[in-house]
């Protein structure tokens, strides 16, 4: 199991994260990870949506793609 969070402090990514996900030889078979602060704007605030969750939920899955398959159980 790999349990892991990041702050991205309202940021796009702008670098991968094949390092931290994918760091040791054998590849755990559970991965739950989660994100903080994917948008600080007032309006993802109020109606708890944002346009900026696909970047990091992209930027996981091709990570992920390179230490085999994976199925993607709750966005």
């Amino acid at each position: 199991l790999f349990c892991g969070t990041w702050n991205v402090n309202g940021q796009y990514p702008i670098q991968r994260v094949d390092k931290w996900l994918v760091y040791q030889e054998t590849i755990p078979d559970i991965f739950a990870i989660g994100f903080q602060e994917l948008d600080l704007s007032p309006e993802a605030l109020l109606r708890n949506e944002t346009s900026r969750e696909e970047p990091w939920i992209d930027l996981v899955e091709s990570s992920l793609k390179m230490a085999g398959k994976f199925k993607k159980v709750k966005k």
